[in-house]
């Protein structure tokens, strides 16, 4: 009998396509009953990006900044483990590259091994010219997202998505998907990966 939850986590360059894959793939759950929560990377960073002076998406956060998103989010992480429902699953989203690696793998992996969950993590990958498109979308705007074109296709071109090596792992091109039907694919991938844990 396979796990009763799963922890998804889905990686990718900014632009990419993650909160939006994330919350087709919570819906796709949803229609079977399925209690899913997702957790954007904003989700957290939000909190405290809303008391700085001015994030517009291009300039630089200031690098104090980060230890104190860090906390919220150890925070958000930690009452995942206490207070949410054995039989909740959770989405993901973050924006880690290879170089960062397996420092920031190990948050997610906690919270998975201290649910009794699935760990399933995802790599999206898109084309940088598809990601300079799409990372300017008025969404990502509202949501204090990055916005810069020219440093995504940079970004894209010095670093790689991060690849956990991990058994239950999927990479996803998603250039020219779109993303209900990137959704589904993840999914029958997590309903795998669940069903032989």
């Amino acid at each position: 009998m396979g796990s009763s939850s799963f922890v998804a986590l889905l990686l990718g360059f900014p632009g990419t396509g993650k909160f939006t894959i994330a919350k087709e793939l919570r819906a796709r759950y949803e229609r079977t009953g399925r209690d899913v929560r997702v957790i954007d990377n904003h989700y957290t960073a939000n909190v405290v990006f809303g008391v700085l002076p001015l994030v517009d998406g291009y300039r630089s956060i200031p690098p104090e900044t980060w230890g104190h998103v860090d906390k919220v989010r150890a925070a958000a992480w930690d009452a995942i483990i206490e207070l949410s429902s054995p039989a909740t699953s959770f989405v993901f989203t973050s924006d880690i590259s290879q170089s960062e690696g397996a420092v920031h793998m190990e948050q997610y992996r906690r919270i998975a091994d201290a649910r009794d969950s699935t760990f399933v993590p995802v790599r999206l990958l898109c084309e940088a010219d598809e990601l300079a498109r799409r990372i300017v979308s008025p969404e990502r705007r509202e949501r204090s997202k990055w916005l810069d074109a020219d440093g995504v296709r940079r970004k894209h071109a010095e670093h790689t998505v991060l690849d956990t090596g991990d058994p239950r792992g999927l990479a996803l091109n998603v250039t020219a998907i779109e993303p209900a039907h990137a959704a589904e694919l993840v999914g029958v991938h997590i309903d795998r990966a669940l069903e032989l844990a």
